[in-house]
């Protein structure tokens, strides 16, 4: 007769476990966390790495990333901006030196409209063989405008000079969130440098308060899902299945964000609206804290009257460096 034992060993037999799907060498990671919520943290921002032994390094850095604005009454905004991205490929022998400073993305919440422009990541290496910098911007942060029930969001952008395209009657299309060419975040130092590109909203009615008729398209940086970046696009909740007015965006956002990638982690969070598990931009807690990984710019906000949106944090700025002995 048969054992249990025996039975798993003949099937085992017949069992391949070829991972196909891995990196050679050595991967090195660094990002300041969810934990660093302000830019004051410097300890969570440093940066040093020494060769373990002589072989070939592959270096990639992220800028910071834009957050989203805070807003209040029936404010609407555009997403944050990526930040750029650089890659270089050094000869290292052992103890060669990577440091440098990661960006840290905007997390002041108590400043409306517009947080700024998040910081870069920078480093310095030196090998046996040459000496040199590599620099990443960070992105700039969403923003927003008031307004009241039946007023335009569109037309306050188009007003304020940023880069925009109408669509059939006054008060409808698409804005982006650029008005020169410095709003786009630049590389420098690397065999590759790549800007990072910026994030648009499109108004498909005139009344802003319609959260329905609005989409966001979050670009991601370089580096991250694809070599020139993504574009994430999803629509604004409007029924408040899975969350308060303040804070619609956030499970629609994180859903497209994971399906963006050929290995998702997950889809749209869990919420229970009996218990208060639902998600909610009214807190200082969903601005400061940087949920978002490297690469990704913070969404805006949906306020709703006297109820404020924090909008969501940018992603930090990271490093990664693959080790190749």
């Amino acid at each position: 007769m048969a054992t249990l034992s025996s039975i798993l060993k003949a099937k085992s037999q017949n069992i391949t476990f070829t991972e196909v799907n891995i990196e050679k060498g050595e991967v090195y990671y660094f990002n300041p966390g969810v934990y660093a919520s302000t830019e004051a943290v410097d300890y969570r921002k440093e940066v040093a790495w020494s060769a373990p032994r002589n072989g070939t390094v592959i270096v990639e850095i992220w800028g910071a990333s834009g957050s989203g604005a805070k807003e209040c009454c029936c404010g609407g905004g555009v997403p944050g901006n990526p930040g750029a991205y650089s890659r270089r490929t050094l000869s290292v022998n052992t103890n060669d030196t990577i440091a440098g400073t990661m960006g840290m993305s905007c997390g002041n919440t108590d400043v409306q409209f517009y947080r700024g422009r998040s910081t870069p990541t920078c480093i310095c290496y030196v090998t046996s063989s040459t000496d040199g910098t590599m620099c990443a911007d960070g992105g700039i942060g969403g923003c927003s405008f008031n307004g009241s029930s039946g007023n335009s969001h569109y037309c306050c952008f188009v007003a304020n000079s940023f880069c925009n395209t109408q669509y059939g009657s006054t008060g409808c299309g698409l804005v982006c969130n650029r008005k020169v060419d410095a709003d786009i975040a630049l590389a420098t130092g690397g065999d590759i440098n790549c800007s990072g590109g910026f994030s648009c909203t499109t108004y498909y009615h005139c009344n802003s308060c319609c959260n329905c008729s609005i989409d966001h398209h979050v670009k991601t940086s370089p580096g991250v899902f694809a070599n020139d970046g993504g574009t994430i696009t999803y629509k604004t909740e409007a029924d408040r299945g899975y969350s308060q007015v303040s804070g619609a965006s956030y499970h629609p956002f994180v859903s497209a964000l994971n399906s963006l990638s050929r290995q998702p982690g997950m889809g749209q969070p869990v919420s229970f609206c009996w218990s208060g598990g639902e998600a909610c931009g009214c807190y200082d807690i969903s601005g400061c804290k940087a949920y978002l990984p490297h690469g990704i710019p913070g969404p805006s906000g949906t306020p709703c009257d006297n109820v404020r949106d924090h909008g969501l944090r940018g992603g930090h700025g990271a490093v990664r460096i693959k080790f190749i002995g």
